[in-house]
């Protein structure tokens, strides 16, 4: 028996002869053949070629809508970032040099204070422990992890380090809190209470008591002086 390992052009002519296409489906009506520019011989369905051409125009709009809803939110959220930065240049910065020499070693050893205050407010720091034979903690170290202090002390900390450094920068912040965050009325009756019982009650007391005492003092010097020289004369 001879065996053929090549093909023959025979076959070659059949292979290349056409698509295999039921005949009822390449006679339907609901079928076209269109020949490309190459030679090829394209069947298609005109229902699933308007469908498909649909669905394209479909997602091309819907990713078309998408993307022009991303640029109108990327320019909404720039807007609001500058807006504010200025907001906060016009209301808060507006020490120049605090802006360019204290701000940001003054954050940074306020959030120094901040820690500290947690360390100083953590129960286990101070020997606290459910075991009865562990020492007792001091009135300081109970003071200091109550529940207020707990809650308040690394917050005070913090502001009383920034205050320090920055103050310009810590009373706008202040200012514009309460402004912007707090109640006017809130607001208005804070401030008559703080005047009425600080600084016109404690505050001025206080420099009363040192006025009076200052001047009790410069009397009884004046009093031993004169004494001092009517004696020696």
């Amino acid at each position: 028996m001879k065996y053929s390992f090549y093909p023959s052009h025979q076959e070659d002519a059949e292979r290349h002869e056409g698509p295999i296409i039921p005949a009822m489906v390449q006679n339907s009506p609901e079928m076209i053949s269109t020949t490309l520019p190459t030679g090829n011989q394209v069947t298609q369905s005109l229902q699933l070629t308007k469908n498909f051409r649909r669905w394209r125009n479909l997602l091309i709009n819907k990713i078309d809508g998408l993307r022009a809803e991303w640029e109108t939110q990327k320019s909404a959220a720039r807007n609001e970032i500058d807006s504010a930065n200025e907001y906060l240049e016009r209301n808060v910065f507006t020490d120049t040099y605090e802006n360019r020499e204290l701000v940001v070693p003054s954050a940074i050893l306020s959030l120094g204070a901040f820690f500290s205050g947690r360390v100083l407010s953590n129960p286990n720091n101070w020997g606290k422990s459910n075991n009865i034979l562990a020492g007792r903690p001091s009135i300081l170290g109970k003071v200091c992890t109550s529940i207020p202090s707990r809650l308040l002390l690394p917050f005070l900390l913090a502001g009383t380090v920034f205050t320090q450094l920055t103050p310009v920068t810590a009373n706008n912040i202040w200012t514009t809190f309460e402004k912007d965050a707090l109640p006017k009325k809130f607001t208005d009756d804070s401030h008559r209470l703080w005047k009425e019982y600080y600084v016109d009650g404690l505050l001025k007391g206080k420099q009363n008591l040192c006025r009076a005492v200052n001047e009790k003092l410069q009397q009884n010097v004046k009093f031993v002086r004169e004494n001092i020289s009517d004696r020696l004369k």
